[in-house]
């Protein structure tokens, strides 16, 4: 797999979260009105509301980061850990309505910039100490490095939900991707949702690019496991760059027509192959 042992390079970390953040908020600039209405790949959401989500997480962060420096890693006031199961999606959906909501197209992506800005500036002021220190994270409390991953995660991913608005073979950046792979088997375990009377089926992901992969995700009954690719004959096999593997494991490819605009080859059954889309639902 993409991750490794070590935690990732803290300059390159940080320089990669202020240029996808960068990009991404040049993207949101060149809207009109009529962009930031359209519906994201976000079912629950406009652009408007994707881009205020987006914002509202950067604050969030911010803050986490700043209290984990402080050797803090407790949910700041009006915040939980998440219980088990507990995806949260609408709260979290309503939240980025409400933010939303009459705001004019330059407050939206005021809104933006100063939420990414905010985070940015707080990572820089990080110390090579903070690293690896355990900070709040909704989803359970993780070190900082990977606090940063995962903000990075959420651009990349929302990102890619604005921009497919309007390009349909849109990309996740090759750095962006490569960032996000490197936290997809948690991702995995996020979004399994155990199919009625269980299911059984070996999908091998054969992953092209400069970090490129082999392994296999195990459906079995009402369980999964990842291991590396071995000898053992696969059901489907899904061949794709770092971008379409990255949005295949988070819910953003529907591939019930056999085909998708980005760079993906299914290999087997169409009917096994959804039944992986189907266990692992992103959102």
């Amino acid at each position: 797999m993409v991750s490794g042992p070590t935690a990732p390079d803290m300059e390159k970390t940080i320089a990669l979260l202020r240029t996808e953040a960068d990009a991404l908020a040049d993207f949101l600039a060149g809207l009109d009105t009529q962009g930031w209405g359209r519906q994201s790949a976000c079912s629950a959401w406009t652009v408007a509301d994707a881009a205020a989500h987006i914002a509202q997480g950067s604050q969030g962060s911010s803050l986490a980061l700043t209290r984990a420096q402080g050797d803090d890693p407790s949910p700041p006031e009006g915040q939980r850990l998440l219980d088990a199961g507990d995806r949260a999606s609408e709260s979290t959906a309503d939240r980025a309505r409400a933010f939303s909501a009459g705001k004019e197209a330059a407050e939206l992506v005021q809104a933006y910039r100063e939420g990414s800005d905010r985070l940015v500036a707080t990572a820089l002021a990080l110390r090579p100490e903070d690293w690896e220190k355990p900070s709040f994270h909704r989803r359970g409390i993780i070190p900082v490095h990977e606090n940063i991953t995962r903000r990075i995660q959420e651009i990349a991913i929302h990102g890619w939900d604005i921009r497919s608005a309007f390009d349909p073979a849109a990309e996740i950046s090759e750095a962006g991707a490569q960032e996000v792979a490197t936290v997809a088997h948690r991702w995995l375990g996020v979004c399994f949702v155990s199919l009625e009377g269980g299911a059984n089926a070996r999908f091998r992901f054969e992953v092209s690019g400069p970090n490129a992969f082999s392994e296999d995700v195990v459906l079995e009954g009402n369980s999964f496991r990842i291991e590396p690719a071995g000898n053992a004959a696969p059901d489907v096999t899904f061949r794709a760059n770092t971008s379409a593997y990255v949005l295949l494991v988070y819910g953003r490819l529907d591939i019930s027509s056999g085909s998708v605009p980005v760079q993906l080859e299914i290999d087997g059954p169409l009917e096994t192959a959804l039944l992986f889309t189907r266990s692992f639902q992103g959102y």
